[in-house]
């Protein structure tokens, strides 16, 4: 169904997280919100939150990819380089 992934990896502090969130039905006919994280590379720990419906999910799983992309990943203009253009163009990223 629907799956969000997120990555962080840092090595200067040897660190390689992970965190996804997936609606998918379970076996009773209802809904869960699947969160799983942990180091990559590991198994790590899995939690279900079952839904008697699809619009239930929608919320907590917005709401929880919104809390972790905005706790773990940092700013993407942190990790753009810059590379020297010929003169009279501006700066391309990399």
């Amino acid at each position: 169904m629907s799956t969000v992934q997120l990555r962080r990896i840092d090595p200067s502090r040897n660190m390689a997280r992970f965190y996804m969130l997936t609606v998918q039905p379970s076996l009773f006919g209802e809904w869960c919100l699947v969160r799983e994280w942990g180091r990559i590379g590991s198994p790590g720990r899995v939690a279900s939150t079952p839904f008697p419906s699809l619009p239930w999910p929608r919320r907590p799983w917005t709401s929880a990819s919104a809390r972790r992309s905005a706790r773990d990943t940092p700013s993407p203009s942190k990790y753009l380089e810059t590379k020297r253009a010929p003169a009279g163009a501006g700066a391309l990223p990399v």
